[in-house]
C-alpha cells in the first residue's frame, strides 16, 4: 500500500487526492497551489504523503513536514497516523474527531467523514480492520476490531461495525448488517 520509495509515486498519491477534491480541474502548479492554500483536508493529505515518504531520508525535512503535520491534526481533529498503510486516492469529506489505529490497513479511493473511529476494541491488542479498495465511511461510524471490510462497500452514517464486511454491500445500524448487495446485471444497489 504504502510504496513511497520514489517521487513519483508520493505525487501520484497526491495527485489522486487532489482529483477527489477537484475532479474538474487541471493537475497544474496553480491549481495545487491554490488547493494547498485553501483547502485544509488536501493540505493535511500533502504532508502526511510527504512525510510518510521521507521518514528515512531526510531527517531536517521529515522532522519540519511531521511538525506541520501534527499541527494540523490538532487544529482540524484529523488523527491518521502517518505510519499507517493507506493506498492512494484518500479522500477526507469534513474534518473533525477522525481517528484511526496506524495499525489499521486500508486500500485506495478510500472516503471518510467527521467522527469516525477506526480501530482496535480498546482490549489493548493490535487488532484492527483490513479495509478494501473503494470503501466509504459514513459520519459518525464505529469500525473497530480485527474485521475485514471488503471492496466497494459503503458503510452508512452512525454505524457500528464489529463484523466482516463482503465485497460490493451497503451495511448500516448498530450493530451494522447488510442491507443492499450491488446486482451486477442491473448495475444498481438492490435490498437485501
Amino acid at each position: 500500500m504504502n510504496k513511497f520509495d520514489n517521487k513519483k509515486s508520493v505525487e501520484d498519491s497526491i495527485k489522486s487526492s487532489f482529483q477527489k477534491y477537484y475532479p474538474n480541474a487541471e493537475y497544474n502548479i496553480k491549481n495545487r497551489t491554490k488547493a494547498f492554500l485553501v483547502n485544509e483536508l488536501y493540505r493535511f493529505i500533502f504532508f502526511l504523503r510527504k512525510v510518510q515518504y521521507l521518514k528515512g531520508k531526510s531527517f531536517f525535512r521529515y522532522n519540519i513536514y511531521r511538525y506541520i503535520l501534527k499541527k494540523i491534526r490538532i487544529k482540524y481533529g484529523i488523527f491518521i497516523s502517518n505510519s499507517i498503510e493507506i493506498g492512494k486516492g484518500i479522500y477526507i469529506v469534513h474534518s473533525g474527531g477522525i481517528i484511526i489505529n496506524s495499525n489499521t490497513v486500508i486500500g485506495e479511493n478510500f472516503k471518510i467523514r467527521q467522527n469516525t473511529t477506526i480501530g482496535n476494541k480498546g482490549d489493548g491488542s493490535r487488532n484492527c480492520p483490513i479495509i478494501g479498495n473503494n470503501v466509504d465511511v459514513g459520519a459518525n461510524s464505529v469500525i473497530i476490531g480485527n474485521i475485514k471490510i471488503g471492496n466497494n462497500v459503503i458503510i452508512g452514517a452512525g454505524s457500528v461495525v464489529v463484523k466482516d464486511v463482503p465485497d460490493n454491500v451497503i451495511v448500516a445500524g448498530n450493530p451494522a448488517k447488510i442491507i443492499k448487495r450491488y446486482n451486477e446485471k442491473t448495475n444498481k444497489y438492490e435490498k437485501v
